[in-house]
């Protein structure tokens, strides 16, 4: 069970566009993803950072909220790693306490099969 006003939305083909949306939201919005493609490859709370300064184009702040509430949702499921994080960080830092060096030494070392 739900709370709250329903979300009006139509189908169109695959994809869902949300009702609440105009015309007038796409610049704000593409402002929007613009930042996140940004900070691809970047740690999330850098990019959660980034979002809570001000932007370019502002969006309404109901409207804003929502869309930063689906990126964070999206920014969770689309990590494709070679090799599982927590996996490569025991890798890095194992190396560079057998041998240290510079960083880039290090990675480069690691990252060798």
């Amino acid at each position: 069970m739900g709370f709250g006003v329903p979300l009006s939305y139509k189908v169109v083909g695959s994809a869902v566009v949300p009702g609440f949306l105009g015309d007038q939201d796409w610049p704000w919005l593409r402002g929007l993803l613009d930042e996140r493609e940004r900070f691809v490859g970047r740690p999330q709370r850098a990019l959660e950072a980034r979002l809570r300064a001000p932007l370019p184009r502002e969006g309404p702040p109901g409207k804003k909220r929502m869309a930063l509430h689906v990126l964070a949702g999206l920014g969770r499921s689309e990590r494709d790693a070679a090799v599982p994080p927590r996996q490569a960080r025991r890798l890095v830092f194992g190396e560079a306490a057998r041998a240290p060096g510079p960083r880039p030494l290090v990675l480069a070392r690691v990252a060798v099969p």
